[in-house]
């Protein structure tokens, strides 16, 4: 229980550090990468742009989310090694084992 609550803790705070709202002062833009495995016309990258939208959308512009999709920066486990290393912010995994 404690661990779910440094989890949370933890990621409340760098949401508040990208946005800014620890100083009180303007944020500059923050870029993220989220590199899925799925095609331009299927529905993992429908959501993918929503997403995308709605976060720029919720924070004003603050936060920016560059969709890199059908494996463009590698495949699913290639992409699961960038976001554990910080090169990718996000992926999309694939379904099934």
């Amino acid at each position: 229980m404690k661990t779910l609550f440094r989890v949370i803790g933890v990621s409340a705070l760098a949401v508040l550090f990208l946005l800014g709202l620890t100083q009180g002062s303007p944020a500059q833009v923050v870029q993220m990468k989220f590199a899925h495995y799925a095609e331009e016309s299927h529905p993992g990258h429908i959501a993918a742009k929503q997403f995308a939208a709605k976060v720029e959308e919720r924070t004003q512009g603050k936060v920016k989310i560059a969709i890199y999709p059908a494996n463009t920066l590698g495949s699913p486990p290639e992409q699961v090694e960038q976001v554990r290393l910080g090169a990718t912010d996000m992926s999309l995994p694939p379904g099934g084992p």
